[in-house]
């Protein structure tokens, strides 16, 4: 008789628990990226994106830092708000949020303001102390 064959498959290991990211560095990110929005700092708003960085239409840091620079030169007046940021964790060190956005933009040389509303996706990770944002997208509604 196959002693092997009938002896109990040995116990499950537990996997380890996923140590989340804090909501408070989860928020003070995004503080960091709104209040540089709204001044047009795109030095300050480049350092919260990392180099891999993924949006809607650009693969890199390097043109984030060109749509956001047009953006800048082209605007008098910025305004950021995200609404109903749902954060989940994907796994150690990586996060998701889920949420809706209002941009409000005066255009330079305009004295009306141009409203944006929809939908924002952002993926942030955890790079040794830093936290930094590695997909930004979104949808207009």
């Amino acid at each position: 008789m196959d002693l092997a064959a009938v002896a109990p498959p040995p116990p499950a290991t537990a996997l380890p628990a996923i140590e989340p990211i804090p909501r408070e560095e989860l928020d003070g990110l995004m503080r960091t990226f709104v209040r540089s929005y709204e001044e047009g700092n795109l030095r300050r708003l480049l350092s919260v994106f990392a180099k891999d960085a993924h949006t809607n239409d650009r693969q890199n840091r390097e043109g984030i830092a060109a749509d956001y620079q047009e953006l800048f030169d082209l605007t008098e007046k910025r305004q950021f708000i995200v609404e109903d940021l749902d954060w989940r964790q994907v796994d150690e060190g990586r996060a998701k949020g889920e949420g809706e956005f209002e941009v409000k933009v005066l255009l330079k040389g305009e004295t009306s303001i141009t409203t944006v509303k929809g939908q924002v996706e952002i993926d942030v990770e955890k790079r040794g102390r830093d936290l930094l944002i590695t997909g930004f997208y979104h949808t207009y509604e």
